[in-house]
């Protein structure tokens, strides 16, 4: 292996490389503190040039995304990116739909009703199929509350919350 120069413009305090994603030659990079709301930079291996290239940067597409890009993971065609400290929502979850090209065709948000800022809905999350798990370390008096995530046509419904303080609710 031999490191790879990537030109990206950032700065110290952006938390560049923060979180990381890697799905077959697609590269998302986490800046969660860039100008505060957080960007996940997208590149694509191209393996003829052996190189990554930048194809682009998603951003909260509302103005109260911080910490936007904290957690990620793509799976399919969809990039699921976390906004632990989502001003209205107590955290948030983007997921951009992509196309072949890895271009964003759609955009949707999934957030928990009850949550607020300082619980940190998504700081972490795992999915598997149609089952999407957030942690939510500051929910709780701090002690944490994990929320399980059903996905029914098209619509993501909290159906069980799990703490260690109080529980399986």
């Amino acid at each position: 292996w031999e490191p790879a120069e990537i030109d990206v413009y950032s700065v110290p305090s952006d938390l560049f490389g923060a979180s990381l994603e890697l799905e077959g030659d697609l590269l998302l990079i986490g800046a969660p503190n860039y100008q505060p709301l957080g960007a996940v930079r997208r590149f694509v291996h191209d393996a003829e040039g052996d190189q990554w290239i930048r194809i682009g940067s998603v951003f909260p597409f509302e103005g109260a995304g911080y910490q936007f890009g904290t957690a990620m993971e793509i799976q399919g065609d969809t990039m699921y990116i976390a906004s632990p400290l989502h001003v209205t929502n107590g955290g948030m979850m983007y997921l951009y739909h992509m196309d072949a090209a890895y271009n964003v065709q759609s955009i949707e948000k999934v957030t928990v009703p009850g949550f607020i800022q300082p619980d940190q809905l998504g700081a972490s999350f795992a999915i598997a199929g149609d089952t999407m798990v957030l942690g939510a370390p500051g929910a709780d008096e701090g002690a944490g509350v994990t929320v399980i995530m059903e996905n029914a046509y098209g619509n993501w419904t909290a159906e069980r919350f799990i703490s260690e303080y109080k529980g399986l609710d």
